[in-house]
């Protein structure tokens, strides 16, 4: 069955008319935020769309929702897949990035990169608060999940960077300290396009604020 998606795209607005509660407006990340072609802005759709969010020319800011997740069944025994999901659809192999912050404050607030190919087959990797600290996580997910976490000891935002090669996804970070890290190296079906954008979450609390900007999408 194909997943509910919200397309967004449109021309470039005043921050000042972005906020949105409920609905949604047609809106994309503009070229400041997109590499592509010269002058061209890429379409962009929700999958499960927050109730606020903005848009303006310094990036993407969104209040993660409570009881928001992406996870499958392993150790906790449950299927989410609620997260935020701000994507656009890539073919074969290419490289995305971007940098990453947010008022983290309860256990498992997160937010980052996700590279999806359908609700079963999934990889989402970035900041995440984790037992009273900052954490870098990544959970790859076939079927079922798998996570790996990353002490880092960032204090400021992170560029998360992810990379399509084949078969593989390698996931990295890099952090305002000026301290890089090779996360993970995880598989991934070949065989299908990807959707790739920001993620958000928050599974335990009552919503925080997550912040995105210098979103890159490109060849590798």
């Amino acid at each position: 069955m194909p997943e509910t998606t919200t397309s967004c795209h449109g021309t470039k607005r005043r921050s000042g008319d972005l906020n949105v509660r409920g609905g949604c407006g047609r809106r994309t990340f503009e070229q400041s935020h997109v590499a592509g072609k010269s002058g061209a802005t890429e379409e962009m759709f929700w999958l499960n769309e927050p109730d606020a969010w903005e848009l303006s020319d310094s990036g993407l800011w969104v209040h993660a929702m409570a009881s928001t997740d992406f996870w499958r069944q392993t150790h906790y025994g449950y299927t989410r897949d609620s997260g935020h999901f701000f994507y656009r659809p890539v073919q074969g192999d290419f490289r995305a990035s971007v940098k990453v912050s947010g008022d983290f404050s309860s256990q498992f607030d997160q937010a980052g990169l996700m590279v999806r190919l359908d609700a079963d087959r999934w990889i989402k990797a970035g900041p995440e608060f984790v037992d009273g600290d900052l954490q870098f996580s990544v959970v790859a997910t076939n079927s079922v999940s798998d996570w790996s976490m990353l002490p880092i000891g960032a204090t400021g935002s992170i560029l998360v960077s992810v990379q399509r090669a084949f078969d593989s996804v390698a996931v990295a970070c890099s952090t305002a300290e000026g301290k890089s890290y090779q996360a993970r190296l995880s598989y991934l079906d070949p065989a299908k396009s990807a959707m790739v954008g920001v993620m958000c979450c928050s599974p335990e609390g009552t919503g925080f604020h997550a912040s995105f900007s210098g979103l890159e999408f490109g060849p590798c």
